[in-house]
């Protein structure tokens, strides 16, 4: 088959892709989605080469955060703190905090999935005690109140254990601050409202979200919340975070650890 005949057998697959993605239930899109995302990761051959080239594509998470950190400096964006939400984000995070010469820390959150499907978010925890859940991605699935509550109890228990775990000195006081929420990219922007609304709870003075990719929801969902979202690209066909970098590796709780203290010991020199 010519390479002509392949796009536009590809293109009818994403047609076809992004029209169940639209009218099927809410749950069946989570998991297209994770379909999608797969077919990304393993390098398969289902996008145009048309398509492919319109992404906004980055190296590494080191790399967008660079390219983000360089993007707010020339904005002229200053802020008191730099918060990376574990573990991608700190990635990217600490970029930002060495080009923009301020502290970095990190506000912990944990998705809540579903009983029934644990990959499929339904609710996010932020430190210390803020909880959300959105109410139509429940509907989608029915589920008794007391096994999601058990599920928020189990994910608490690993908040705190985080909590623990990479607050290496104290944790931040973020009162009359402005503070910079970092993450590698927004699919919901469910985990990030809830760092949002922590960070609102501590009292910090101005809340300002920055990725380097965001979904358009997820953008709208945040300025609802935020006082501002900043992201280098806001792709309204967007399909996963994972499928605007080259490299996507997992990231370690001690990859995360060591970038705090180094970032820490970069800035007491």
């Amino acid at each position: 088959m010519s390479h002509s005949g392949r796009s536009r057998g590809n293109e009818a697959q994403i047609s076809l892709g992004k029209q169940i993605y639209l009218e099927t239930p809410h749950v069946v899109s989570y998991f297209i989605n994770e379909l999608l995302r797969l077919l990304l990761h393993l390098d398969v051959e289902f996008f145009p080469k048309e398509a492919e080239s319109c992404l906004m594509k980055f190296a590494s998470r080191q790399d967008a955060g660079r390219r983000l950190g360089q993007h707010l400096k020339e904005q002229g964006v200053e802020v008191d703190l730099v918060l990376g939400l574990p573990r991608g984000g700190v990635v990217v995070a600490a970029e930002v905090a060495r080009l923009l010469q301020c502290p970095l820390d990190v506000l912990v959150v944990r998705k809540i999935g579903h009983p029934m499907h644990r990959e499929f978010a339904v609710g996010a925890l932020a430190e210390p005690d803020v909880v959300i859940f959105d109410e139509r991605s429940l509907s989608g699935i029915p589920v008794a109140r007391s096994q999601l509550d058990k599920v928020v109890a189990e994910e608490t228990v690993r908040l705190r254990e985080y909590c623990q775990r990479f607050h290496h000195s104290n944790v931040p006081v973020l009162r009359d601050k402005i503070v910079l929420l970092v993450d590698d990219g927004l699919a919901t922007g469910a985990t990030a409202e809830a760092a949002v609304l922590s960070a609102r709870q501590q009292s910090a003075r101005r809340i300002i979200v920055a990725v380097p990719v965001a979904s358009m929801n997820a953008v709208e969902r945040l300025r609802r919340v935020a006082d501002d979202v900043l992201a280098l690209d806001v792709d309204p066909d967007f399909v996963a975070v994972g499928q605007y970098y080259d490299e996507f590796s997992q990231t370690s709780d001690e990859e995360v650890i060591t970038l705090l203290r180094d970032v820490s010991c970069q800035k007491s020199v």
